[in-house]
């Protein structure tokens, strides 16, 4: 009898000893479960919203820039508008040096025949990593050798009027300005060069020069205008930012500001 009540303590022991052990193994896959459950749920949370406003503003761009936030680094790359579907660009495996931050970035381009989808696309990829003070090199690589990067400024500040190769961070349409008030942007022309206009309400000069910005990469331009002391306060302005074609003098990549003054 005693053998008996033996045998089932240690089958009962047993029992309990495996019971325990998958309680165990459960108890582990569930932490698991809610590790990658945080994770996605992190990683699925909305961008902050400067950045999505960042994204948004520099969609029509061919351009590759990053901007700090919160810790992070946000690493951007725009491939501009593009006429059907078919244009990708992917940010690759980032490496991060003691030296500096290198970002590969294959684009593809559609392949003849391909079908794809026939509407106006802007394809972008972002990435996110610790921020840091190191410099970024962008290795472009597929159907793109070279990668355009600002020159001259940090990072993109608003649009507020634009051309496919110059953006206008200042003036604002239809605000007011100052007699002495500046012209500031980003531009990406043949040879770097922005010019511009001031008109009076009748269509005469107040004012005309030009600065540069960059070619081949979006080069920062900044430049003072002047309204001379005859034109009354209220009185309304056009702004005329423009490039001249080297081949026949034809004015290029016009923007128009209408102003009134302070």
């Amino acid at each position: 009898m005693s053998g008996e009540c033996s045998t089932i303590s240690r089958n009962q022991i047993c029992g309990v000893m495996i019971v325990a052990r998958v309680t165990r193994l459960l108890a582990i896959l569930l932490g698991a479960l809610v590790l990658v459950a945080c994770f996605r749920i992190d990683q699925a949370k909305p961008l902050p919203e400067t950045i999505t406003a960042w994204i948004e503003q520099s969609r029509s761009m061919f351009l590759a820039q990053s901007k700090e936030l919160d810790g992070k680094l946000y690493i951007l790359v725009t491939y501009g508008e593009k006429p059907t579907g078919g244009y990708v660009v992917e940010i690759g495996k980032i490496n991060v040096t003691a030296a500096k931050v290198t970002v590969p970035v294959r684009f593809k381009k559609p392949a003849p025949g391909e079908v794809v989808t026939q509407a106006l696309t802007n394809p972008y990829d972002l990435e996110t990593i610790a921020a840091t003070n190191l410099p970024l090199e962008f290795v472009p690589a597929g159907d793109e050798e070279y990668l355009p990067t600002l020159i001259g400024i940090d990072e993109l500040r608003a649009i507020v009027a634009s051309s496919r190769g110059v953006k206008v961070f200042a003036p604002t349409p239809q605000g007011t300005v100052p007699r002495r008030f500046v012209l500031d942007g980003v531009a990406n022309v043949f040879e770097g060069n922005v010019q511009y206009r001031l008109l009076d309400n009748h269509g005469r000069e107040l004012d005309r020069g030009f600065t540069t910005g960059a070619m081949g990469a979006w080069g920062y331009f900044r430049t003072e205008l002047n309204v001379p002391e005859h034109v009354t306060t209220g009185a309304r302005m056009l702004l005329d930012v423009f490039t001249t074609s080297a081949k026949d003098g034809s004015i290029n990549e016009q923007i128009f500001i209408e102003l009134v003054l302070r």
